[in-house]
């Protein structure tokens, strides 16, 4: 995303496809461990002029209140700090959550995750461009906090792309971060 890097997006659009998957957690006296949940955010300019969309999805394996506490943090309702509550007051378009099969395999520059029908992402580390062979990982750290992250492994897309939910874009073979992120409530 542009907005990490504090410069006006390529081609004057912003979009991305965000999984999180919660190793330990809680919202609340709400147990999230183990659940995922995924991010769609779209806007036509950079993320500040607004005019966003948003969408949802949320593990269908979460129970009643799970899901509730997951759509209160992934919408912004839940305030704090993070990417959640900051997105939320640039979108003017926010489509309600969908409870639904989330696959999702974190392996470094190897992952991938999809909601069947709607949304596909795999990620691949960077190859040398003259022998093919894996290159060297590389790694982004912010010196001060980021609003999404304070470091990254930077890889490549495979295959990004939505096309449903709301929302439909491809952004297959361009940059790509996965990092592990540690969230509290403020």
């Amino acid at each position: 995303m542009s907005m990490q890097f504090h410069r006006l997006p390529v081609g004057w659009i912003c979009e991305a496809l965000v999984a999180y998957h919660i190793r330990a957690g809680h919202y609340g006296n709400v147990l999230l461990d183990g659940l995922d949940f995924v991010v769609a955010w779209a806007w036509p300019n950079a993320i500040h002029e607004g005019n966003g969309t948003a969408a949802f999805f949320i593990t269908d394996h979460a129970s009643a209140d799970q899901r509730a506490a997951l759509a209160q943090i992934a919408t912004g309702q839940a305030g704090g700090k993070g990417p959640f509550a900051a997105f939320a007051t640039t979108c003017t378009t926010t489509h309600e959550p969908q409870f639904t099969t989330i696959e999702f395999v974190a392996d470094g520059n190897n992952s991938w995750f999809r909601v069947p029908g709607i949304l596909d992402v795999a990620l691949q580390g960077f190859t040398d461009p003259v022998s093919g062979e894996p290159s060297n990982n590389v790694k982004l750290v912010f010196e001060r906090p980021g609003l999404i992250w304070d470091w990254a492994n930077v890889a490549m897309t495979k295959v990004m792309k939505i096309f449903g939910g709301g929302l439909k874009f491809d952004h297959s073979g361009r940059n790509a971060f996965h990092t592990v992120v540690e969230y509290r409530e403020m």
